[in-house]
């Protein structure tokens, strides 16, 4: 019996900077993206509202932070030991676009479908909190951070950017929270 797989998978190279990113499914001119930057430093590191994600990243920055974005058609596997942080939160993806943008004019977008995910975003190879000694901690002697966004279809009770569906009866709802 073969083991679950992703979908669909892609790696990248981004840019962190400022010690955060916001994945994006849909712009809204409502959203106020300073409130939630401040709910996710004073909270658990992640803040959300139904068309983003904002990470606070232990690293100020990281000029070529390695990002694998995987979308799922189930559940993925729970490989929550595998990682240093694991986030999950509700997010709704329009027109077929995911975007990952950090301060400075980062940004890069990826081909997801339309819908409502829940999305687990997980991260690991942390030098220390604050600056890692290099704007590419992979060649400063440290660790290099990388995140694993996943997402899976998200129908009616949360799952995990894996991009699973959502399937919970929190669906609409600002929902975000750090996994222990």
């Amino acid at each position: 019996m073969n083991a679950p797989a992703p979908r669909r998978a892609e790696e990248r190279s981004v840019r962190l900077d400022y010690g955060q990113f916001c994945l994006c499914g849909s712009p809204s001119p409502d959203a106020d993206y300073m409130t939630l930057l401040e709910q996710a430093i004073n909270g658990s590191g992640v803040a959300a509202y139904d068309h983003g994600v904002i990470v606070i990243s232990p690293h100020q920055n990281n000029f070529e932070m390695p990002f694998r974005l995987e979308v799922w058609d189930d559940r993925p596997l729970d490989d929550h030991e595998d990682w240093e942080e694991v986030f999950e939160a509700s997010l709704l993806v329009v027109d077929d676009v995911l975007r990952y943008f950090s301060p400075t004019d980062a940004v890069a977008d990826f081909e997801v479908p339309s819908g409502r995910y829940a999305a687990r975003i997980s991260g690991r190879g942390f030098v220390n909190r604050g600056w890692p000694g290099s704007i590419n901690p992979a060649t400063g002697g440290g660790y290099n951070s990388g995140r694993r966004p996943a997402t899976s279809p998200r129908a009616g009770s949360r799952n995990g950017i894996i991009l699973p569906p959502e399937d919970s009866a929190t669906t609409g709802q600002d929902t975000a929270s750090k996994m222990e």
